[in-house]
């Protein structure tokens, strides 16, 4: 984790339900064994906050990598249908982030695994300032509801 905080804008609801859809997607597609574990890694540089969530399951094939952020898809392959779901956790994920302003990419390969990569803005220094600084002295968290359609 960054050393200093990382300030931004944004719903925490709708960034804790991304991050959860990330998470139980991992635990879902990942190797039932007692091997297996999921990576979550955050870091930040001077414009971005960066959320990684890796698993070391199933993979996702190129073609299918495509699709994956579309409403209903899933894969067609006997261990995905296997496992119950609606495939519209990573839509409604990628939906969430760029309504923040983000993106979220995969990287992934057939039964090595996947790393979803959120990207989100943060606030410039002296934004991050003023939003500290208000905070400490109203208690408010200034919860931003994000672009809405």
């Amino acid at each position: 984790m960054p050393f200093a905080p990382v300030l931004a804008e944004c719903d925490c609801g709708t960034i804790k339900q991304a991050v959860l859809n990330l998470l139980s997607n991992a635990v879902k597609y990942s190797n039932r064994d007692a091997s297996s574990r999921i990576d979550v890694t955050l870091n930040a540089d001077e414009t971005d906050a960066f959320i990684k969530v890796k698993d070391f399951g199933v993979g996702i094939s190129n073609a299918e990598q495509k699709k994956i952020f579309l409403p209903f898809q899933r894969s067609a392959r006997d261990k995905i249908q296997a496992r119950r779901g609606t495939g519209l956790g990573l839509a409604i994920t990628r939906e969430i982030i760029k309504g923040h302003g983000g993106e979220i990419s995969v990287e992934s390969e057939l039964g090595e695994g996947s790393l979803f990569i959120i990207r989100l803005p943060i606030l410039k220094k002296e934004e991050s300032k003023a939003a500290a600084d208000k905070m400490l002295e109203t208690g408010d968290n200034g919860t931003y509801l994000g672009h809405r359609r």
